[in-house]
């Protein structure tokens, strides 16, 4: 599997944060923080976790940036299979998406909405 486009990554992410309506994240016992997950409790995903498909994902990927996965030169993180999927789409726009649900309240992923950086999307129905 491929995505093809921008707009059919941001219509996947709106159409999963839309249902799941809260953050996929755990409460560090030390620290007393929240750190967003690509995979949570409860089934919850991230806006770039619902994008892995499955059989990609590994619990190793937690806590590393999406465009890190992305990155040829960074042989830590780099993962051809993810990188992949992720051929066609832009990095920033996929790290934009992961940030909106990680630095925003549930009820602002919708109105107001974040500004998506414009990467000749479609209009969104209102």
């Amino acid at each position: 599997m491929q995505y093809k486009s921008n707009q059919q990554v941001v219509e996947k992410v709106a159409h999963h944060l839309g249902f799941q309506f809260k953050k996929s994240q755990k409460r560090d016992r030390e620290t007393h923080r929240n750190s967003c997950l690509y995979r949570g409790p409860n089934n919850t995903m991230c806006a770039a976790g619902c994008l892995i498909p499955d059989k990609l994902y590994k619990k190793e990927l937690e806590g590393v940036a999406i465009n890190a996965f992305l990155n040829r030169y960074s042989t830590i993180y780099y993962n051809k299979n993810i990188d992949h999927i992720f051929k066609n789409i832009d990095s920033d726009l996929l790290r934009f998406l992961q940030a909106i649900h990680d630095e925003y309240h549930p009820n602002q992923w919708r109105k107001p909405r974040p500004a998506i950086p414009d990467y000749n999307l479609a209009p969104f129905p209102s």
